[in-house]
């Protein structure tokens, strides 16, 4: 499964700082193709395509609510705490821990 996940992501990286797991990696990568390849405008097309991109590479893969920044959503991974946030910069890719406020990790965009 990681070598596939690995020859998958070969293309453009998100940026090494944000420290993303490989399957994280190839999640956002998927949902971000996924999202632009559909014209997405809105935090709800980010979303859906985030949700579309988890059923494809993770058996009965699912997205959640992770919290809030303010009065905005946080919608992503459970398990890695990985999520997207609509913000006034746009849609963020944030870290959400049980110790504080989520980290923004910086913009959906490769």
């Amino acid at each position: 499964m990681e070598a596939a996940l690995a020859q998958r992501d070969a293309g453009a990286q998100w940026p090494a700082q944000w420290r993303l797991s490989q399957r994280d990696q190839v999640i956002l990568r998927d949902g971000f193709e996924r999202f632009t390849a559909g014209r997405g405008q809105s935090f709800g097309d980010a979303v859906a395509a985030l949700h579309a991109a988890t059923v494809a590479n993770i058996i009965a893969g699912r997205t959640f609510f992770l919290g809030q920044i303010e009065r905005a959503p946080i919608v992503g991974s459970l398990i890695s705490g990985i999520g997207l946030v609509e913000l006034d910069a746009g849609i963020v890719v944030v870290r959400c821990t049980t110790r504080g406020a989520p980290l923004q990790l910086g913009g959906f965009a490769l």
